[in-house]
This record gives structure tokens, C-alpha cells and sequence, in this order.
């Protein structure tokens, strides 16, 4: 008898303190929730998940939901106070605002960013996979003291191993080359392109990887970025990944002083990968004033303070006045720059999209398509190109400014990525630009108002549940 009652008490006391812990971790992940994210929908699924899934929800959000990326790169970030530079190749003058978004822009820009516009540089448009591979190899083979290289993806193909190969020839005549691979993008386990570069003397480094427990927090963040610089003074950035793909891409090479930007964000992300900084004599910073284009790199992910990129794209849609260009391999923006289009339309600005017919994720194209209908009935422009997956991010405002590089229109971008991309204003360079993407338009169909009215309710739902769904993955 009294064996059994102090069983039963033991089991009584147990439930309670079971309960009672539970109760505190949710009470405590709900203030931390409350307190750290920004976005009430996503608040308000943590919550759920936390209360209504008592284990699950709570070791989910401890691994997953806390962004600690960003304390880890708070040391490595500059100060705001010490984050403008006065040297003469930084901002021009504001004398002449009728060629550009107008000073208030600017200094979003410089808020936002922290850091300035550089001068006197020199952009060329690259089309097509092989003539992009074949550039980025010939300015390898020319390397004289450096070469960085960061990509997303880095592929074991033909491509692939042949600037593999230019690397590791640079590496044994001398040159000083770094090599940061994405822990995700290079595939989940062991690359054999990661081995042919190690093998061959470069020094690699592999962004926030490991499928261990302790490195978990990392597994939904990727570094994004397609970055390479040569010697401090060619650098070269855009859609494109190492190796083939059927793809349509668009990459850009460039002279001048923003390469140092280039370089500081490499930097940083290899310090954020191994633990330590590179010595600033190791990339030496030999630029070249040679054009006219004002740029900047914009490095944006969820180490910065503020969503950086998300801010300078609202910026720049509400400054346009006749026109704006886009083009994106996908498309699923969040309310703001949803309203943006919408407004910037309703208020007689031009606004084209181009976009892929089908993308190589299908459940990111469902999403995009149940935005469309508001964006048209606006007087937004919708085009769909159906023979090639285009992957290029291009985005231009009345002539005057373009947004070219990593990022996709999509929450992961603008959120979870590690991303590099570069804006600048020269009329010359933005003309060019403009008859890239006049040349996308030409081969893409109007999407029409009728064609998505006619639409049937099972792919209207399939479509509205993608674009529900899509912020959370």
C-alpha cells in the first residue's frame, strides 16, 4: 500500500515539475521571440511552434530560430564611426543630382550600407557560361601576387575543373590564392573539387559547414556570393557559379577602386569561417582609377545590423520617376517591396519584370505566380521568358542607377543569404544594361491578366499555399 502511494506521489510530482519546466521554456522562448523578431508573422509561428509542440518547437528555435551569426561577426565589423573613409576616390561631388537618384538616396545608401561610393570605375558586361569561365580564367592565368574566390557553388565538371586547375597552376608559380567554398552549396559532404584544390596547394576555407549538433544554427544560412578579385584590381561578381549549367547568366568584370570592397568582404567572410583574420598585407590593394562609373558594394546577410539590401531597393523604388527594369530568376518579394512596385506604377512609372517561365525550383514559381495579378492590375509589366532559365539579378531605376549581383528577389536573400551585390550610376553603363535587359524582354511573352483570371482553383491554391509557406523555408 504504501509502496503504491509513493509511486503515485512520485509520478504526481514528476508530471508537475515536468509541466511546470515546460511552461517555463515556452514562457522564456516567447519572450525572446517577442523581444528579437522583427516580422509578426514569423513571431507568431515560433510561438505556435513552441507551445503546441513542446520538445520539437522549443529545440527547433533554440537551433534554428536565434540568430547568433551576428554576435559572431560583431567583432569583426566595422564601427559606424570609423566606417567613411576621406580618401579622394570615395563619393563625387553632389553639384550634379539631375544624373543620379538625388542626395537623399545617397545618404540612405551611406546610413544603410556603411560605407561610400567609389569613383573612377570601369564595368564590363559578361553574357553567357563560357565566356564568363573564360574570362575569369584568363585573368587567373595573369595573376601576379593574389587571387580570392568565393562562390556558392563550385562544380566537378568540365568547366569547373578547368578553372580548378588554372588556381592550382597559380598557386605553384607563387601567387597567393584563397579559395571560400559555401559549407552547402559545395554539397553535403566531402567535395572532390575541394580536394583537387587543397591537393594542389590552395588554401581553402569552408563557410559556417559541419553537420555536428553544436554547428546547427548555421545549416539555413548560406554565403551566396560570387566573388573574385586578381591582384587587388580586377574583380568580378554576378549570377554565376563555377561550372556548367544550361543557364542564362550575366556577370560583370571591373577596374577600380570598389575592388577594395570586394576585398574587405572576403576578408571578413574568411574570418568568419576560420576563426581568424587575414593580415592586412595579404591582399594587396592595387586598384586602377580607369572609368566613370560611381559604385558600391553592397554586403548584406544576417550577421549586419538591418536588412540592408531589402532597405536600398525600397530606397531606390521610391525615387523612380519614368522607369523601372527588373530582372530576377525568382521572384516572391515581401509586402514592402510588393507595395513599392505597386505604388511606384499606380504613380505612372514604367515598371517591367522579367522573369523565367520555369524556374529549377517549381514551388518558387507557383509562389511567384499568385503576386502577379496585383502587380499587373497596377500597371506593372510582367514578362516570362519560357525556352532558358535565366539566372541573372539585374535591376535598373530611370537610367540612372542599377542593382546588379548575387541577390534574388525572395526572403532567403534578403534574409538568410550571405549576399554581394554592386550598385552604380553611370548613363553610359546603365544604357548598356538597359539593352541587356530590353533583349531578355524581347524574348519573353506578357504575361496577361485574362491568362491568370482563367486559371484553375486547384493551381490558384497550389499557388497562394506556395507563396504562404515560402517566407518560413
Amino acid at each position: 500500500m504504501f509502496e503504491s502511494w509513493w509511486n503515485t506521489e512520485i509520478g504526481v510530482l514528476l508530471t508537475f515539475g515536468m509541466q511546470a519546466l515546460f511552461i517555463a521554456v515556452s514562457v522564456s522562448l516567447t519572450v525572446h521571440i517577442l523581444l528579437n523578431k522583427s516580422d509578426p508573422k514569423a513571431s507568431l509561428m515560433w510561438i505556435a511552434l513552441v507551445w503546441f509542440a513542446p520538445v520539437f518547437g522549443a529545440v527547433f528555435y533554440l537551433l534554428f530560430g536565434i540568430n547568433r551569426i551576428s554576435r559572431r561577426a560583431a567583432r569583426l565589423e566595422e564601427s559606424p564611426q570609423r566606417s567613411f573613409s576621406s580618401s579622394t576616390e570615395y563619393e563625387h561631388p553632389a553639384s550634379d543630382q539631375e544624373e543620379s537618384l538625388g542626395l537623399e538616396f545617397h545618404r540612405l545608401g551611406n546610413f544603410v550600407t556603411r560605407s561610400h561610393r567609389t569613383l573612377h570605375n570601369r564595368i564590363e558586361i559578361l553574357q553567357g557560361v563560357t565566356e564568363i569561365h573564360d574570362e575569369m580564367r584568363r585573368a587567373i592565368e595573369a595573376a601576379d601576387t593574389s587571387i580570392i574566390l568565393s562562390t556558392f557553388i563550385f562544380k566537378n565538371d568540365t568547366l569547373g575543373k578547368e578553372i580548378a586547375q588554372t588556381l592550382v597552376r597559380a598557386a605553384q608559380r607563387g601567387v597567393d590564392v584563397k579559395v571560400l567554398l559555401d559549407g552547402v552549396g559545395r554539397g553535403p559532404f566531402s567535395s572532390r573539387i575541394r580536394k583537387r584544390l587543397e591537393n594542389g596547394g590552395v588554401d581553402l576555407q569552408r563557410f559556417l559547414h559541419g553537420f555536428w549538433p553544436w554547428r546547427a544554427p548555421f545549416l539555413n544560412l548560406r554565403n551566396h556570393r560570387k566573388i573574385l578579385v586578381i591582384d587587388g584590381r580586377t574583380a568580378f561578381t554576378g549570377s554565376l557559379n563555377i561550372g556548367r549549367v544550361k543557364n542564362l547568366e550575366t556577370h560583370f568584370k571591373i577596374h577600380g577602386p570598389v575592388t577594395k570592397q570586394f576585398t574587405e568582404t572576403f576578408k571578413k567572410d574568411w574570418a568568419l569561417a576560420c576563426g581568424k583574420a587575414l593580415p592586412d598585407d595579404v591582399l594587396k590593394k592595387n586598384f586602377e582609377r580607369s572609368g566613370n562609373v560611381i559604385a558600391r558594394g553592397i554586403r548584406s546577410g544576417p550577421a549586419y545590423e538591418n536588412e540592408r539590401l531589402r532597405w536600398i531597393i525600397l530606397g531606390a523604388l521610391g525615387c523612380a520617376k519614368r522607369e523601372i527594369r527588373v530582372v530576377t530568376p525568382y521572384f516572391i518579394p515581401d509586402r514592402g517591396l510588393l507595395s513599392g512596385l505597386t505604388l511606384a506604377a499606380l504613380k505612372g512609372v514604367d515598371v517591367e519584370i522579367v522573369l523565367p517561365k520555369h524556374s529549377n525550383f517549381p514551388f518558387a514559381d507557383w509562389a511567384a505566380e499568385h503576386q502577379l495579378k496585383g502587380l499587373i492590375e497596377a500597371g506593372c509589366n510582367i514578362y516570362r521568358r519560357s525556352d532558358l532559365f535565366d539566372h541573372s539579378k539585374l535591376m535598373t531605376i530611370d537610367g540612372k542607377w542599377a542593382l546588379v549581383g548575387s541577390s534574388n528577389w525572395d526572403a532567403r536573400s534578403l534574409r538568410l543569404n550571405f549576399e554581394f551585390d554592386l550598385e552604380c550610376e553611370d548613363s553610359e553603363f546603365i544604357a548598356n544594361l538597359n539593352e541587356v535587359i530590353a533583349e531578355r524582354r524581347v524574348n519573353s511573352s506578357l504575361v496577361r491578366l485574362a491568362d491568370l483570371e482563367n486559371s484553375s482553383m486547384i493551381k490558384r491554391l497550389r499557388d497562394a499555399s506556395a507563396r504562404l509557406l515560402l517566407p518560413y523555408l
